[in-house]
């Protein structure tokens, strides 16, 4: 989308769109009508066309123009880009189409048709207009007020006083003649004063003003001069146009001048009336600029730009079909004009009410077509009648597509038409479709309001004034379509003591009110190093929210912006941002309850600052109980955006305004950068871990090669976010695998061989975790890599490097009975290896890798007998499938080809873990780390087909091996059982646990422990990295459940609940919130681990919920 500069910019631009239009239409040859004509007596101005128009009886002084060709009119680039009437801009949102009572306000789809309109503000006085006059991204208001041009900030923004400018025009009617014949009914001379009565109640003597924003022109008309007849001091009556700014209100500097009819005289002679305009209206009608001036006397007259030859403004056209006697005066007191050159005129007087016509752009020029007329019915008669007069018009659409003209009357209601008469009557009165009620007041501004539906049907802001000018309210009228319907009041706002309000009692909160909502936009950038997945939890109701923000499509003054999803999540990548989403809020919604703006009305019950809002759910998608929610909050004080309502886990989401970076319109929200951080990923610190090797078979040959285990010592992580409290405080981390790497001789270069997962319990202190240590077993094969040395690395690339073990320098050793003595002579030979105990038939584990079954090995020796704390139990090893297949090394190989080198891990550890799946004691082998009973620890992560068979060695002076197949199992974690969160739950699906209903452990937490869990799942074998990382949860706990979200008001501002800590009770069965009142939302969503996996459940908060 391309910036095109500020409106005054554009109104220095040369005059081509325009002339360029007007040079397509032009044929040379045709002319245009002559800027200075005067009609005779009895005739009307005739077009070029010679198009004929009804007489109106008076000498007519046709108006003349003066163009400076150095300040011609600019057509601004929106000219050639936007074609969009001042009536179509100034609309919103509105109902669903049909008969319903309340019609719903707002989107059908999954785009809204046409410009998001919630920058826009409609008019309330009938010489007032709005628009984004300086370039603010928003409508400011204008009107011209004693000697100056003023414009006004948006009442939403104060209604501050931005621009005075001097204007050197005045009011009509300060001549020695009255504007105004002295008898509404001249010829009965009835209604006496009644012109003058109709004017100082409805302002019909002023300065009016028309924006033409398709290009760029400010229209002003007003007069100079107090005398009729000559000078000096001549009665002039002027149509300036300037620039949209509002910069200019004078003579000397406006760019177009006009000179108008300023004198009526009867054909006798005998009468004068001055003249004024009185209604005034400017759009691009099929890509020329036009203007349309209502006289009080002579009709309406057309101005257009001439042909590129002669680029002065010109009279185009006339039109004074309304003219009824000799000496009636017919005033135009009300008009609409669109881009398709529909005209519609609403007069003062005692015949027709409304009068239609139609504006053609030619190649000969311009016609004007009389289309009909409009009598209210019962309104008048020929003796007087009742004075009710159209003071304001507008044109629609209904919902069967029709287009129509509504006028506003001074007897308070709404009158919809046809905008011409039925077809073969050879009757030229078009039909009346819809009426409205009384609304309590005279019409003095329509603002038809087309629906979001796409169908183009519009519905009708209305400003209605009351006694005074300038003080009136404000409603809303939908169109429920059919024949001889009345348009329905709809809830705007609600009153101090919660009802609905049907007219808002101030226009100023009417024009805040307006189209029905409020827009924002918003990004979300993720400076993680993982994705994010973001929900928008969001209802339109006016106790959860009042949410509205549909997609906008790219328009000439508006950016695209999309729908969030609220039936997906939206994956954002790390580092990368998402491009503009819709925020924003009905300003009063189906049940009037999002009205809190209107403080005019008292306070009500509801207090508009928490109104307004959407919920973000933000969850790394490797760290689910990192989870945060975000109140996303519109408020309407100050329309600021607030996110600091925001729980959970350790991420934060700043707001950062990007209003700069929109080329369009600014919505009264702005727009906004969400960006989502956290603390920052765990380091590695303190020393670099122990590496410590031990030959566990004699020297071996190439058919049975030398098998070594080589034990890493514990690391330590410093983890931010961890030492946090409140809000921030860090629920869950992922680490780095332990990186083995092996070299083939002291210069080459180290290879990636596996990755090691240590599988035992993990302690805190502050801010640094302790990640205990684990083994790895290793042998060089014939025809395989040949790695002579090891060394372990934590925290990737830039952590921390082990010593380095060289094999060669390592030697067989066997202590026998002292541990850690010296070597032995004497080898014992082993002739038999078993299992005992549980483990002596298929132990079952939970196929993660950190799960684990305990095997207790017993060897038999050819003489003699082997105690527990024999050195013989610290050879055993293991190999996959059988005694000759290959070793259990506990690594995650990087080194090797396979298929899916993670479900066909197995490892064997010689120290128990965090998670002993069988229930057995948690002992150690005695070893050269250890002491206790004879004792392995074997995981996998292969399951039913893929479960692992392995096979226990010993190579001493013989060798020995017995076969065991290992039953890995998925985890099928049911609903949560028990009761709810304040009495209890459990969890079932852990076959292997050994109690007959599969009941699990869940791992406590604490402020010293942290529970252990696996993340990864299959991978492609790569050099570098597999996918795999350590699962650290802080704590166990519960919070606002996603499914409750929005929150509902109840009483006070809803505010989202710090996550709730979880208790165990029952050996880590039953848990339960440790404060039964922590959370007050139905629901809480829960993690917890148990045999090392990640468990995620929504459960009821208490009993209620489960009755319900």
């Amino acid at each position: 989308m391309t910036n095109h500069g500020s409106r005054a910019a554009r109104w220095r631009l040369t005059v081509i769109a325009v002339l360029t239009a007007v040079l397509l239409a032009f044929t040379p040859g045709t002319g245009w009508a002559d800027p200075t004509a005067e009609p005779s007596p009895g005739q009307s101005q005739q077009t070029s066309a010679g198009t004929d128009a009804t007489s109106e009886t008076g000498k007519s002084k046709a108006g003349k123009s003066k163009t400076k060709p150095k300040k011609a009119t600019k057509a601004s680039k929106k000219a050639a880009k936007k074609t969009k009437a001042k009536s179509k801009k100034r609309s919103k949102a509105t109902p669903k189409p049909g008969p319903t009572t309340k019609p719903k306000v707002g989107a059908q789809g999954p785009q809204a048709a046409g410009d998001d309109l919630s920058t826009v503000m409609p008019h309330a006085l009938r010489d007032q207009i709005t628009g984004d006059f300086l370039d603010r991204g928003y409508d400011q208001w204008m009107r011209a007020e004693g000697a100056a041009l003023n414009i006004y900030d948006s009442p939403s923004r104060g209604s501050g006083l931005l621009q005075s400018v001097p204007l050197d025009l005045s009011t009509p009617n300060g001549t020695q003649w009255s504007m105004w014949a002295p008898y509404g009914n001249f010829d009965n001379q009835q209604c006496a004063t009644c012109f003058q009565a109709l004017d100082n109640a409805w302002h019909l003597a002023t300065i009016l003003l028309a924006y033409d924003e398709a290009d760029g022109i400010l229209w002003i008309t007003g007069t100079k001069g107090t005398y009729l007849g000559g000078d000096p001091d001549r009665y002039r009556n002027i149509l300036y146009g300037v620039a949209p700014d509002g910069s200019c209100a004078s003579e000397s500097c406006a760019g177009i001048v006009i000179d108008l009819p300023a004198e009526w005289q009867d054909a006798n002679g005998i009468y004068f009336r001055a003249v004024g305009a009185t209604a005034l209206e400017a759009t691009n009608v099929n890509g020329i600029a036009t203007v349309a001036v209502g006289l009080s006397d002579y009709g309406v007259q057309v101005y257009q730009p001439g042909p590129v030859e002669n680029p002065a403004w010109a009279l185009a056209g006339s039109y004074t079909s309304m003219g009824i006697n000799g000496m009636d005066q017919t005033p135009t007191t009300a008009m609409a004009l669109d881009q398709s050159g529909l005209l519609v005129m609403g007069i003062s007087n005692y015949g027709n009410d409304g009068y239609f016509a139609q504006i053609t752009n030619g190649t000969h020029g311009t016609t004007i077509t009389d289309l009909g007329r409009w009598t209210k019915q019962g309104a008048t008669d020929s003796n007087g009648g009742t004075w009710i007069n159209p003071i304001s018009a507008a044109i629609g659409q209904r919902p069967d597509g029709s287009k129509v003209a509504v006028f506003g009357l001074t007897d308070g209601k709404l009158y919809v038409t046809t905008t011409t008469p039925p077809p073969n009557t050879g009757s030229n009165a078009v039909t009346l479709v819809a009426t409205s009620p009384s609304l309590g007041g005279g019409i003095t501004a329509i603002t038809p309001l087309p629906r979001l539906d796409g169908t183009g049907t519009t519905d009708y802001a209305t400003a209605v004034q009351g006694a005074n000018i300038g003080v009136g309210t404000g409603l809303f009228l939908t169109d429920p379509g059919g024949s001889g319907a009345t348009l329905l009041r709809q809830p705007i706002g609600i009153d101090a003591n919660n009802n609905e309000l049907y007219a808002l009692p101030c226009w100023c909160d009417f024009q805040t009110w307006f189209p029905g909502y409020k827009q924002g936009r918003f990004t979300i950038q993720n400076t993680l190093s993982e994705p994010i997945s973001v929900q928008l939890q969001t209802s339109e109701d006016s106790e959860q929210g009042c949410w509205f923000a549909p997609a906008w499509p790219e328009t000439f003054d508006q950016d695209a912006s999309a729908e969030f999803p609220t039936s997906s999540a939206v994956t954002v990548a790390a580092g990368q941002t998402t491009g503009l989403y819709t925020m924003g809020a009905y300003t009063s919604g189906p049940d009037a309850g999002c009205s809190g703006v209107a403080a005019s009305t008292g306070s009500p019950s509801e207090d508009p600052s928490a109104a307004w809002r959407a919920y973000l759910v933000i969850t790394p998608v490797n760290r689910p109980a990192e989870t945060r929610m975000v109140n996303l909050h519109l408020n309407p004080d100050g329309w600021t955006v607030d996110v600091s309502d925001q729980q959970g886990g350790s991420l934060t989401v700043t707001p950062t305004n990007i209003n700069s970076t929109l080329q369009g319109q600014v919505p009264i929200f702005g727009a906004w950068q969400l960006a989502v951080s956290d603390p920052g990923a765990p380091t590695a610190t303190g020393t670099a871990p122990t590496l410590t090797g031990y030959q566990l078979t004699p020297t071996g040959t190439a058919a049975a090669p030398t098998v070594y285990r080589l034990d890493v010592g514990p690391t330590t992580w410093t983890v931010p976010g961890l030492s946090s409290s409140g809000a921030n405080k860090r629920a869950q981390a992922l680490l780095p695998p332990l990186q083995i790497q092996g070299r083939t001789g002291s210069t080459a270069a180290w290879v990636n061989v596996g990755q090691l997962i240590p599988p035992g319990a993990l302690n805190v202190s502050g801010s640094t975790l302790t990640v205990p240590g684990a083994s790895f077993y290793w042998e060089n094969v014939q025809g395989g890599p040949t790695y002579t040395q090891f060394q372990v690395l934590t925290g990737g690339a830039d952590g921390l490097t082990s010593p380095t073990v060289d094999l060669t320098t390592l030697a067989f050793c066997y202590t026998g009975v002292k541990p850690g003595g010296p070597c032995q002579t004497t080898v014992p030979s082993i002739t038999g290896l078993g299992f005992s105990g549980s483990s002596s038939s298929s132990p079952k584990v939970v196929a993660n890798g950190l799960d684990q079954a305990l095997l207790s090995p017993t060897l038999t020796p050819r003489s003699g007998t082997i105690t527990s704390n024999d050195d013989a139990y610290n050879k055993i090893f293991y190999r996959q499938s059988s005694s000759t297949g290959p070793l259990v090394t506990n690594l995650y190989r990087q080194d090797v080809t396979c298929s899916d080198c993670y479900s066909g891990f197995v490892g064997v550890q010689p120290s128990a873990g965090a998670y002993l799946n069988t229930g057995g004691s948690y002992g150690a082998k005695r070893g050269l780390r250890d002491a206790g009973t004879p004792a392995d620890y074997v995981s996998t992560t292969g399951s039913g087909s893929q479960s692992p068979t392995i096979a226990g060695m010993i190579r001493l002076s013989g060798t020995s091996s017995n076969t065991m197949t290992i039953t890995g199992y998925t985890l099928a974690i049911g609903a949560a059982t028990s009761s709810d969160l304040t009495d209890g739950f459990q969890l079932s699906g852990c076959a292997g646990e050994g109690n007959s209903s599969g009941t699990c452990t869940i791992a406590p937490t604490s402020t010293a422990r942290a529970a252990l869990y696996a993340v990864g799942g299959p991978y492609v074998n790569t050099a570098t990295d597999t996918g795999l990382r350590i699962g650290a949860l802080f704590s166990n706990q519960a919070q606002n459940a996603v499914e409750d979200l929005p929150l509902t008001w109840q009483n006070t501002a809803p505010k989202l609940d710090q996550p709730a800590a979880l208790t165990g009770i029952n050996s880590n069965y039953l848990w339960k919130l440790l404060s039964a009142k922590a959370l007050h939302t139905a629901h809480g969503d829960t993690w917890v681990i148990t045999h090392g996996t990640l468990v995620s459940q929504t459960m009821c908060v208490n009993s209620s919920c489960n009755s319900s």
